[in-house]
């Protein structure tokens, strides 16, 4: 309910903003969130959702949950704007240089290969090029593992992947940690084998924003935010 009231507020002085022309108005600002289970979810109950609710700013903005490939799409297009869980890196995204500013991270985010029960573990791009592996569609996973040469299957969710390997439709698939987790969790399963002390990547879950007088604002109030938690 906080969040509807929230996201009723902004809109209002965004209207309000729109029509009246007035300068004095701040740049309303839309928060699009990639949706991940237990971390921005549309009832707003995630991890990073309750981090970025406690956030105390002047600025006006909406928070719109959407699969990876629709979040990313709107943020492209948009020009007062901000995205989550992404970050700077040049590896992983294309939001680089001065454009483009970044919060403190919320959490790092570990990407892990996932095998059968009861099968050996894998920590090494090269052995799943033999293999049939799922990944989820719409996930920058970096240039290491997107240029690795595997033939992935892509699928909506971290649980179609789960479900794929328990039907024997699937060999391994990769995904983010502590997304995973929440999933097998939800499920009601063990983790799937994998090295836990090798991931194989290792990703910052921030805020990024384009670039203007309130987004550098919000940013900076999300900081204080993300401090005083971590």
């Amino acid at each position: 309910m906080k969040a509807k009231k929230m996201r009723r507020i902004c809109l209002t002085i965004f209207f309000y903003c729109t029509l009246s022309f007035s300068a004095s108005c701040t740049e309303f600002v839309n928060i699009f969130f990639v949706q991940i289970d237990g971390l921005h979810q549309a009832d707003g109950g995630g991890r990073y959702d309750k981090i970025i609710s406690l956030i105390n700013t002047k600025i006006p903005f909406e928070i719109r949950v959407y699969p990876p490939k629709r979040a990313f799409s709107l943020f492209d297009k948009c020009l007062v704007c901000c995205i989550s869980p992404v970050n700077k890196n040049t590896d992983f995204y294309q939001y680089i240089g001065e454009d483009y500013i970044q919060s403190k991270p919320m959490n790092v985010a570990k990407i892990y290969i996932f095998t059968k029960p009861n099968t050996k573990v894998i920590n090494s791009l090269e052995e799943l090029k033999t293999l049939r592996v799922g990944a989820r569609s719409g996930m920058p996973y970096g240039q290491k593992i997107e240029n690795s040469g595997i033939e992935f299957k892509f699928l909506p969710t971290i649980k179609n992947n789960i479900i794929m390997v328990l039907n024997n439709r699937l060999d391994a698939f990769i995904a983010y940690v502590p997304d995973a987790y929440k999933i097998f969790e939800q499920l009601e399963l063990k983790a799937f084998p994998h090295d836990i002390e090798n991931p194989v990547s290792v990703h910052e879950d921030s805020l990024v924003c384009k670039k203007s007088n309130s987004t550098m604002e919000l940013i900076n109030d999300a900081n204080v935010v993300i401090s005083n938690i971590n």
